[in-house]
């Protein structure tokens, strides 16, 4: 059985009328035009709560308005286990003195 010209532009028109009346897209071509993503809500709020705010330093200086000097314990606990480090000869070394710098020193 096959459709006369006159019931194919009726069905088109009815698809039409349709897609207005349940506010869902026209897509007559059945192109992928990625509708469904637009239409979820979107989960920036989500996402964000999820994870906490790193607090740095400089921002809770700034918050709480203390003196630029302010450093935080786990700061000076860090900065404290660094030195003692350094003067085991356990730390980092100094820009231009480590193993690379050496051999490529030797090799001049």
């Amino acid at each position: 059985m096959s459709l006369n010209p006159c019931s194919i532009s009726r069905l088109q028109a009815l698809a039409r009328s349709r897609s207005t009346a349940l506010l869902q897209p026209y897509n007559p071509l059945n192109l992928r035009t990625g509708i469904q993503y637009l239409q979820r809500p979107l989960q920036g709020e989500k996402i964000n709560s999820y994870y906490p705010v790193h607090m740095t330093d400089q921002m809770v200086r700034y918050t709480l308005n203390l003196p630029s000097d302010w450093v935080n314990d786990t700061t000076l606990a860090h900065r404290e286990t660094v030195e003692r480090k350094v003067a085991r000869g356990k730390g980092a070394p100094k820009k231009g003195f480590g193993r690379r710098a050496v051999l490529n020193s030797k090799k001049k």
